[in-house]
């Protein structure tokens, strides 16, 4: 029969009836479970203008606690940089998104290595303290630059249409590609105008009727001035190269 639970004195005897040292055991009886406890990983991380966005999940078994926050230190190539944070608590298997409380930071370009940790500064006990971190290696690259077009000034004279063009946005056109102008009168197209890149970012330069003379009937119309209207450049804005205006022709 089975001894009941409980401690005791073990020793065995040799065939001579000497014992051998004795040893403590114990019999029967379990050890009390350990307490569940969260266990919080970075399941993902991103960054974008400036702005670090990180999910974070709870898997372990137990919530975190409540009113107390769930920390994010942000890194840079091994550098702290930011932090995000949301209070908890956060329930068993549950995640949440964690931005950037701390203010953003601008990564220069080139690849770097970016970090999120959650409870750097730890907060609350874990059932594994050991995979609060996630890494990813990202490109910072330049901002796109692109020309961007428009008439500031439209005017017509015994047939001719003069027009000015202004380069608006933060790179030249090409260069050897023409800058044109369709020339319209109430909603018609009648003649063109252009000259060849580039035109420097910030530029203008005046446009007049390359096409041949139009002209217009007596009356009041709309006259309309349509730059790069064959989309031959690509431009930062494509939604700004008209300029119409009313004339009387006597």
């Amino acid at each position: 029969n089975l001894a009941p639970p409980g401690h005791y004195l073990l020793f065995i005897l040799n065939a001579n009836g000497v014992p051998s040292i004795a040893k403590i055991v114990q019999l029967g009886g379990s050890t009390a479970p350990a307490p569940a406890l969260p266990d919080v990983i970075v399941t993902s991380l991103s960054y974008a203008s400036g702005i670090f966005t990180s999910t974070v999940k709870n898997q372990g078994g137990a919530a975190t606690p409540a009113g107390i926050a769930i920390g994010v230190a942000y890194s840079v190539d091994g550098v702290y940089r930011t932090w995000g944070g949301v209070t908890g608590p956060l329930a068993a298997g549950a995640s949440v998104t964690i931005g950037t409380n701390g203010g953003p930071y601008t990564i220069p370009n080139g690849s770097h290595t970016i970090m999120a940790f959650v409870d750097d500064e730890n907060r609350f006990a874990e059932s594994d303290e050991t995979n609060n971190k996630l890494s990813r290696l990202i490109t910072v690259a330049a901002p796109d630059t692109l020309p961007d077009v428009i008439v500031t000034s439209l005017s017509y004279a015994s047939g001719t249409f003069t027009s000015t063009v202004k380069n608006r946005g933060t790179a030249a056109t090409p260069a050897g590609t023409d800058i044109g102008v369709a020339y319209s009168v109430d909603g018609v197209y009648r003649t063109w105008g252009g000259v060849t890149g580039p035109l420097a970012a910030g530029a203008s330069v005046t446009i007049g009727t390359n096409g041949g003379p139009y002209t217009i009937p007596g009356g009041t119309h709309t006259i309309t001035a349509f730059v790069d209207d064959e989309n031959r450049f690509a431009e930062s804005d494509e939604s700004n190269n008209q300029l119409s205006r009313p004339i009387t022709i006597p």
